[in-house]
């Protein structure tokens, strides 16, 4: 049973100050109506419940919840039923009369029989036309007691609760990912993608901006799975979502509060500029920690009047306090006193109240009315509550608060107790009852932001907390630190306070050590065994990294995204290892401490090691995304930049890169985080991948160029075209060649195009190979064209391909003297066997037609001297690459492309493709199974053309084997040929060119 008690000498206001009469005010705000339109929603509050304490009834705990109902109840007293012409001519009416000198009690009542209530601005004296001003004495006294209404009594501990964290901590491990939704782990990520982006290029304010409104996105997102479960249940009056909740739903009412109450200066309301801190954890506390639902909708459904109550009082007091004015006014506005309820010791019994006594509690009441509706926070939507229209409000209040005396009379302990003893707390001759007159007093005390009535009428700590801070009026409790900080605030203003955010926060962390003191045996105590008040708990005291390491028990995505866009808004500082330095070297500077505080990388480091073991995640119905593609995206925006390569090559060390959606997926990402040495390892690997398993030479050629492989795409070039020269035809035949290579090969402007701007270095290095690779596919292709052995003109083409890729084997050579360091689009090694391919194109062997130009021959007569006069170990190589042609003509089979290519791309070195890896492998005597075919002595050694099958079907224009038939030909029969034959030609040409 509650008692109406009031304890007078916690509250400065209990002693009445001076009387100020018809006092001034800044400004006179536009009258608001107090009846709203329409009735507050059904579902506006959350759940009830106020135990007892501090001399002020509270709300008791209900158990079953009722919807708010549809219309507001009935009542005898509506402020909107004042007209306007009728309120201005009983304001001047009785303001005037007021002003008259000895005034007694009779004709004040005489009065307010024959007028009704006086009107607003006369009962709160804002009229101020002929308005004496208040003495400087009485202003300076004013403001002294204002001060004091928001002083704390008494500070707590500040290691107690991160001590019970930090013990709980080490017996909880961390949160599974199944705990968060695959919708919000890629949702989240998607924003956080979008904001690391932002940082590249939006200046500080633009990015201030972008913050705010990705906190108020991912509020969205974080609640969308969870909308059911926001209101708890009525007979839950626990902090936080309820016992039964999931631990994602833990995580996000933990996650909410921190983003709302630290990036309270960047988030914006249309064009009012920034939130103030009170207006945002009032915000959050009627979402989120709403318990006074149930008692509100009982209150308001209560038959006859909602008076008739016991807990209108109760409910009144908390829906003021938690700043819900206009739900205040519309209560107070449907009550009929008449029909009120009063607690005795005996218990609740009719009040009975009429006459003189129902009269004043209406003036009363109707006055309060007045005095909500023109607060700034009704009139302007302010809720600074530190700001001069606060200031100058408070003063208004506490006048209220003195009149509010003036007309209960004064009442005294005395009295009190003897009206208690005789069970009837209503004083014979008095206007104002008692009761009435302590509860209109807790609310003004409330206003004022007394800490005696705000904790009293509090549910919890939690809801202490957030009100002593939400109602204090922006004054330090040190005298000297406060003249300190309003001296540099009046000179030196600084546009990241604007708010007072920082003094919010410290007087935030004040109230929640004292109403928790544990030297208080009235202080609340918060369970050592639970998570989310613990980790409430450090918020409220400002230790956010011991409180992410409780969040993470919940939910390891929200605890990323909230060390990231703290890392972002500031309020969250680095801590870094620094480059250089791994895990075990902190520990050696921290002495081995375990106990030190979470990084934002050790978070995201976590983070992304589970999302990497997922191996996908679902977006919709239809549609996954693989793991490793968030854990990637993670990792790289760890804050040391070693630690992110080092979690990145490892994703990528472990992750198997078998196909070309993945690998093109993997490179793109890499490229679009920054990290290109990845992306190049990506495309490297994926490259070695293509050439061991497949033909899709083209692509690994791309994948080499992307990842600055110069000796990787020399190789496999070089490869190619040693399978075109042994066997004489283009290498990988049309048939088979993959449309990546096609296109690189006849059109490569067009097909490297899509990364000459990205990469402008992997397109030069691509082109200058292909080059030889492309011609020497031209010859072989106009050789094999219909009926190129009959037409003339399609054998100069072959022969101008011919003699290009003749020039470009030999321009390594100088008169003799072998260059290798000078780069090569077709290696010297087939030097010989392209001298090989000219003999065919002799005079000779065309009827005597002549193929090649004058100039053409001397080309190929300077080859020869070169290769000639060339060190032993040159020609031996060229000699290798021939008799591996010819032995291919007579039934060897070369060996698997994909064992040449793995054998030589793995060996590490970078020098040339040697034919005579080729030739050996070609002459092994073993039955080594090379590319499925064996290579046993029996094959290698074949008859002549006309009794053995040509083994690929291939329809050769002409093969210039087919002329050097014997088995035991050399380097030296070719040149010997050509030599004579060119000399031959060249004769015939100056004869001709002579005549």
């Amino acid at each position: 049973m509650n008692r109406f008690t009031a304890d007078f000498s916690s509250s400065t206001a209990s002693t009445p100050g001076p009387q100020t009469k018809n006092r001034q005010y800044g400004r006179t705000p536009e009258l608001a109506s107090t009846t709203p339109l329409a009735p507050p929603p059904s579902q506006i509050f959350g759940s009830s419940g106020i135990g007892g304490g501090s001399g002020v009834s509270k709300l008791r705990l209900t158990q079953n919840a009722r919807d708010l109902p549809s219309q507001p109840q009935p009542n005898n007293f509506h402020l909107s039923a004042i007209s306007q012409e009728s309120y201005e001519d009983d304001r001047q009416d009785y303001t005037d009369y007021m002003m008259e000198d000895g005034m007694e009690d009779d004709q004040y009542t005489q009065y307010t029989q024959s007028h009704g209530p006086p009107p607003a601005q006369s009962l709160m004296k804002f009229s101020t036309v002929n308005a004496p001003q208040a003495s400087t004495k009485s202003s300076r006294q004013s403001s002294v007691r204002l001060q004091q209404y928001s002083m704390l009594p008494y500070k707590g501990s500040e290691t107690a609760v991160p001590n019970l964290a930090r013990d709980l901590r080490r017996r909880i491990p961390h949160a599974e990912l199944d705990n968060d939704p695959d919708s919000v782990i890629v949702q989240t990520e998607e924003i956080l993608r979008t904001i690391q982006e932002d940082t590249q290029s939006a200046d500080q304010e633009a990015f201030d901006l972008i913050l705010a409104d990705s906190a108020k996105v991912l509020e969205n997102i974080w609640e969308a799975p969870t909308i059911g479960r926001r209101r708890r249940k009525d007979e839950d009056l626990s902090i936080g979502p309820g016992h039964d909740a999931k631990p994602f739903e833990h995580a996000r009412f933990l996650a909410i509060f921190l983003l709302r109450l630290y990036n309270a200066s960047k988030v914006t309301q249309d064009e009012d500029g920034a939130m103030s801190i009170p207006q945002i954890l009032l915000d959050w506390l009627n979402d989120y920690h709403m318990t006074i639902a149930h008692s509100y909708g009982e209150v308001i459904a209560t038959k006859p009047n909602p008076t008739a109550n016991d807990l209108f009082w109760d409910v009144v007091e908390v829906i003021i306090a938690r700043g819900k004015f206009e739900e205040a006014m519309r209560v107070l506005g449907d009550a009929d006193f008449s029909y009120a309820q009063v607690e005795t010791v005996n218990g609740t019994v009719e009040a009975n109240y009429n006459g003189l006594e129902l009269q004043a509690i209406q003036t009363a009441v109707y006055r309060l009315r007045l005095l909500l509706n023109v607060s700034p926070s009704v009139q302007s939507h302010d809720w600074r509550i530190d700001g001069p229209d606060w200031i100058a409000y408070r003063r208004d209040v506490e006048s209220a608060l003195e009149e509010l005396k003036e007309l209960s009379d004064d009442h005294d302990d005395s009295e009190l107790l003897e009206a208690e003893r005789q069970d009837h707390l209503l004083r014979p001759g008095k206007s104002l009852p008692y009761e009435v007159f302590s509860r209109l007093q807790t609310i003004y005390n409330i206003l004022l932001g007394s800490f005696t009535e705000l904790k009293a009428i509090s549910n919890d700590w939690l809801e202490a907390s957030i009100l002593l801070t939400v109602w204090w009026n922006g004054t330090s409790e040190n005298k000297v630190q406060q003249w300190s900080f309003d001296v540099s605030r009046a000179h030196h203003h600084d546009p990241g306070n604007e708010n007072g955010v920082q003094s919010y926060l410290k007087r935030l962390k004040e109230s929640f050590l004292a109403v928790t003191d544990p030297s208080q045996k009235d202080a609340w105590t918060l369970p050592s065994e639970s998570q989310l008040e613990l980790a409430l708990g450090l918020v409220l005291q400002g230790d956010i990294r011991s409180a992410l390491t409780l969040i993470q028990t919940y939910s390891l995505c929200l605890t990323s995204a909230l060390a990231e866009l703290g890392s972002w808004s500031g309020w969250l500082n680095s801590s870094a290892v620094p480059d250089g330095l791994d895990k075990d070297d902190l520990m050696v500077l921290t002495n081995g401490a375990s106990d030190r505080a979470i990084t934002k990388d050790e978070i995201l480091e976590l983070y992304a090691h589970e999302l990497f073991s997922q191996e996908h995640l679902q977006t919709s119905e239809s549609t996954f995304i693989e793991g490793w593609e968030i854990a990637i995206s993670v990792a790289s925006r760890c804050d040391s930049q070693s630690l992110a390569s080092r979690t990145v090559q490892h994703f990528i060390d472990q992750l198997t890169v078998n196909t070309a959606d993945r690998a093109q997926r993997l490179i793109t990402l890499c490229g679009e985080l920054g990290m290109r040495e990845e992306s190049r390892k990506v495309s490297e690997q994926f490259g070695d991948h293509l050439v061991n398993t497949s033909s899709d030479y083209g692509t690994a050629l791309l994948c080499y160029a992307r990842s600055q492989a110069e000796g990787k795409v020399q190789k496999l070039i070089e490869l190619l075209n040693s399978y075109c020269l042994v066997q004489s035809k283009a290498y990988p035949p049309e048939p088979e060649i993959d449309e990546a290579l096609s296109k690189l090969v006849s059109n490569p402007r067009q097909a490297l195009a899509g990364i000459a701007e990205a990469d402008p270095q992997a397109v030069e290095i691509l082109q200058f190979y292909l080059v030889g690779y492309a011609c020497l596919r031209r010859y072989y292709t106009a050789r094999d064209s219909s009926l190129a052995s009959s037409k003339t003109s399609q054998k100069k083409v072959a022969a101008k391909a011919l003699v290009a890729a003749i020039n470009s084997a030999a321009d390594s050579i100088y008169g003799g003297l072998y260059d290798p360091s000078r780069q090569q689009a077709i290696q010297v090694d087939g030097l010989l066997t392209l001298l090989g391919e000219a003999t065919a194109l002799t005079a000779e062997q065309n009827n005597n037609n002549r193929i090649f130009t004058s100039e053409q021959l001397y080309a190929i007569l300077a080859a020869i001297e070169d290769l000639q006069t060339v060190s032993d170990r040159v020609y031996a190589v060229a000699e290798d690459c021939l008799s591996a042609s010819l032995r291919q003509y007579h039934g060897s089979l070369p060996p698997s492309p994909h064992a040449m290519l793995k054998k030589s791309i793995s060996s590490g070195t970078n020098s040339n493709f040697s034919f005579s890896m080729m030739g050996s492998e070609m002459l092994a005597q073993s039955s080594e199974s090379l590319g499925g075919k064996s290579l046993g002595s029996g094959v290698l050694v074949g008859g002549s053309k006309d009794n053995d099958i040509d083994k690929d079907d291939v329809q050769r224009g002409w093969d210039w084997r087919s002329y050097f038939k014997g088995q035991d030909t050399t380097g030296a029969d070719i040149l010997r040929y050509l030599r004579r034959n060119i000399a031959q030609e060249l004769s015939i040409a100056n004869l001709e060119e002579g005549v």
